[in-house]
This record gives structure tokens, sequence and C-alpha cells, in this order.
């Protein structure tokens, strides 16, 4: 279906945006799941690894932000809610601007300019299957919960506002 050499995959990470990439990848997997394809389900399942491959070469060493509610934080500090940085390192998300509750967007664009870099991603975790290690939301052994959900729109528009483009992915793969 797709071809696996490095030359193919890196000229596909180039032709498409990583947009573009999860939203095809949304359409392998509702054709597998649904069984509407005429292409048998290991070949969808190949051309799904293909494209985790591309995104990967699009998307290695970038930043991620996802809004986040952390119910510790919000019992103790008054930060209960807000956002998180993390940095694509290969096949793992790398928590940036580490704190006991959740950074404010003012303090992530400030990280983020101050360094030179003007664009992010966000979108929704799975949550039958973690995204480069990050979990969606868990639930600790306390009762303490702790999820991570897509930028809301607000923050979307403080992000833009400040002069960061934020792409929203429809599906982390």
């Amino acid at each position: 279906m797709i071809k696996s050499d490095k030359k193919t995959l890196s000229k596909l990470s180039l032709a498409f945006s990583p947009a573009d990439i999860a939203q095809l990848g949304r359409i392998f997997t509702h054709l597998r799941q649904t069984n509407s394809s005429t292409v048998p389900g290991e070949q969808l399942i190949a051309g799904l690894k293909r494209l985790e491959e591309i995104t990967a070469l699009q998307l290695g060493k970038s930043h991620y932000v996802f809004h986040v509610e952390d119910s510790w934080a919000g019992e103790n500090t008054m930060y209960g809610d807000g956002t998180n940085l993390y940095l694509r390192q290969g096949d793992a998300l790398e928590r940036k601007c580490y704190a006991d509750y959740p950074s404010q967007q003012d303090f992530i664009c400030d990280q983020l300019l101050e360094h030179g870099f003007t664009e992010v991603y966000t979108g929704r975790i799975p949550f039958d299957k973690p995204f480069l290690g990050l979990e969606a939301g868990w639930t600790d052994d306390d009762g303490d919960t702790m999820s991570h959900e897509p930028l809301r729109k607000d923050e979307i528009a403080y992000f833009t506002e400040r002069g960061i483009t934020v792409t929203v992915l429809d599906q982390l793969l």
C-alpha cells in the first residue's frame, strides 16, 4: 500500500502536513474497524505503521501542548488546570517547564518564544493507547486524577495572538 523505504517515507513526510497524515490515519482506522475496505486488514495495518513512520519523520523534536486538569494541584494549589509543554524526543515526550502543577499558558508561550519556537501541536490522546508514553488520563493510588486534552479554543487563540501556530491533529499516531 505504502512503500517502506526511507526515501519514499521522507518524500511523503514533506508532501503532506502532519494534519493530512493524521486524517489519513483516521480513514485507515475507520476502514479497518468497520470492515469497509476491499484492501485486506493486514495491508491497512501496514499502512498505519507507515503513517506512524512518516509522522515520526515530520514531528521529531516537535513541541506538543495539552490542556491539563490535575485534581491534586487543584486541591493543594490554585493551579488545578492549565497547560503542559512536551518536547518530542524520538518515541517519547519529555515534559518541559516542569512544576508540581500545570503551567499557565502565558508562561508556556514565553518559554517557547524565548527559545525561538513558533509552532506547537495538540490533539486528543487515545484512551486505549498512550501517545509517545503520555496517557490521556489516569488516577493514582490516592484517587487523584490528571487528564491531558487538546488545547481549548481560547487557549489556541491566546497562543495564536502571541505568534505561535497551533496545529490541531485529529488523531495522534
